[in-house]
């Protein structure tokens, strides 16, 4: 399912995020999605599967590429079975841009099963120039994605400038989400959920990335900004 309008994701990417689940219900309510960071979570992988089963909203899974960030440095193999292993709690599955030729049974798979696939792309120095980024989105729809995920540092009005008006250019192309971390970060998810952002991700307990806003002040600014709230389709 992809969402029509900009969603709010928030993150589980921490143990202690992950056995409080219960108790952040009311927190969880505000989101639209929940993502589960599988990298992060694999050493308490028993809990991470009872509370995917347990999970009030539809759910995103990642299993982050070391190389954009991944933890542990789980093996493409490693990474690929537990993308298939958790295909059935999941909505939304991120991979990489870079990973989507190598992943091609898992995306076939995934979209068989219904689930959507986020292509994601992530720069943790610079806001690459905007032929890269053109050129990821491109790699990203002849991939398979549904949705393209750009997140990159913003450390000024130019790098910020260079995101929102990739966002605006690519509005009847493809659907996608520009983030910024760095400087402008959290300035970045507001302004561009206001231009069509499809994702912005927040925190449900404590930060997990630069940039992030918690889940209940984002929902806050959502509201006062009249961002509505997305209906979910297929």
């Amino acid at each position: 399912m992809v969402p029509t309008h900009p969603a709010i994701v928030g993150a589980v990417a921490d143990r202690d995020t992950l056995t409080a689940l219960p108790d952040l219900e009311d927190i969880i309510q505000l989101c639209d999605y929940v993502e589960f960071r599988v990298d992060a979570l694999l050493e308490n992988e028993a809990l991470l599967v009872r509370r995917l089963a347990d999970c009030s909203r539809p759910i995103l899974i990642t299993v982050r590429d070391p190389v954009e960030g991944g933890l542990f440095n789980l093996t493409p193999q490693d990474r690929q079975q537990r993308m298939l292993d958790f295909l059935p709690h999941t909505t939304l599955l991120d991979i990489e841009i870079r990973n989507l030729e190598a992943f091609g049974q898992v995306v076939s798979k995934a979209k068989s099963q219904g689930v959507s696939i986020v292509a994601s792309y992530h720069d943790f120095l610079t806001t690459p120039p905007r032929e890269s980024l053109d050129e990821a989105v491109q790699r990203g729809l002849a991939g398979g994605a549904d949705i393209i995920k750009l997140a990159v540092t913003t450390e000024n009005a130019l790098d910020l400038h260079t995101l929102l008006q990739l966002q605006e250019d690519t509005r009847s192309q493809a659907p996608l989400t520009v983030m910024g971390m760095g400087v402008l970060g959290m300035s970045s998810r507001v302004v561009a959920a206001q231009a069509g952002a499809l994702l912005t991700y927040t925190y449900l307990k404590e930060a997990n990335a630069p940039g992030q806003w918690s889940a209940h002040l984002m929902r806050h600014l959502f509201d006062e900004l009249g961002i509505e709230r997305p209906s979910l389709t297929s």
